[in-house]
């Protein structure tokens, strides 16, 4: 199969470049082929989109002939702001690109590995017309999180290519778009209103809550996802055989598919939690039901 061959040629190349961490990147290709198969995908349409193998040595390369930067803490306040961008790019450190005029609202330092955006003025939310201003954050290729909290209130966040331990963020009526999100302990997401898209995300944990606004996951792989929504719907392309844990009231949860049957518990009221295509059996009032008839009057 074009499969063995193609993780055959990448181990020999990996090897005559003296590449660290073979064997995780071998798992990592591994791992893409069995999604693609999961999407209904031939081998030459799985490779079609994995980059060159020169290109996944450069990668690896560059990689271990870099100094990784010790981790920073983070705390960003986007309240003031209707944009924000985190970028990584090829450079070290940390800095921020700021419109002129909304330095005027906020404190930005940067000192001894804590980054720290906060608001001056929260009177500011009364206002008629509170200010609303763009603004980016550039990490650097080796940057990573110890820790960011993230408070989001109506701005659209886009967040591309992000190391970190442990990620919270807080959304209200603003859109999320992530790519490229690696966590290596939790990520918790809670939203209002916005309507969030992430493209992939590893994460050890990822506990996430919404109440009306949507959310959408083309590539997910956890060790344990803890999902609960009132009103918004909850879907995800493909994900790892994790263990799920989902809650709804009205807003619908559909994992199309990678996940088995056997690792969801779900409890819904009248939202519809589904598997692969398969309604989980969850529903709430049914159990409640249950439960009345065993009891002995």
């Amino acid at each position: 199969m074009m499969k063995e061959k193609y993780l055959k040629e990448l181990q020999e190349a990996l090897e005559n470049e003296n590449i660290q961490n073979i064997d995780g990147i071998l798992k990592l290709y591994q791992s893409r082929f069995e999604l693609g198969y999961e999407a209904g995908m031939t081998d030459e349409e799985i490779i079609a989109q994995f980059k060159s193998i020169e290109e996944i040595i450069e990668e690896n390369m560059d990689e271990d002939l870099k100094e990784p930067e010790p981790s920073y803490e983070g705390e960003l306040d986007l309240s003031i702001f209707s944009d924000f961008k985190i970028i990584r790019k090829d450079e070290t450190g940390i800095h921020f690109e700021i419109e002129e005029r909304a330095k005027e609202y906020i404190e930005l330092s940067i000192r001894d590995k804590k980054v720290c955006l906060s608001t001056k003025d929260k009177s500011i939310f009364t206002k008629k017309h509170r200010p609303n201003f763009d603004g980016k954050m550039f990490i650097g290729s080796n940057v990573s999180f110890s820790s960011l909290l993230i408070n989001n209130i109506n701005c659209d966040v886009d967040i591309c290519s992000l190391n970190c331990e442990n990620l919270k963020i807080s959304n209200v009526n603003g859109d999320l778009n992530l790519e490229g999100v690696e966590c290596g302990e939790e990520f918790t997401l809670h939203n209002t209103n916005g309507d969030i898209k992430i493209m992939n995300l590893v994460s050890q944990q990822f506990k996430v809550g919404t109440v009306n606004g949507d959310i959408q996951i083309k590539e997910l792989c956890c060790d344990g996802v803890n999902m609960s929504t009132v009103s918004g719907d909850i879907v995800i392309d493909r994900s790892n055989d994790s263990v799920y844990s989902l809650k709804s009231v009205s807003g619908d949860i559909s994992i199309k598919s990678g996940l088995s049957m056997n690792n969801v518990s779900a409890i819904s009221i009248s939202g519809t939690v589904k598997v692969g295509g398969q309604t989980v059996k969850g529903d709430l009032n049914s159990k409640i039901k249950e439960a009345m008839s065993k009891i002995v009057f």
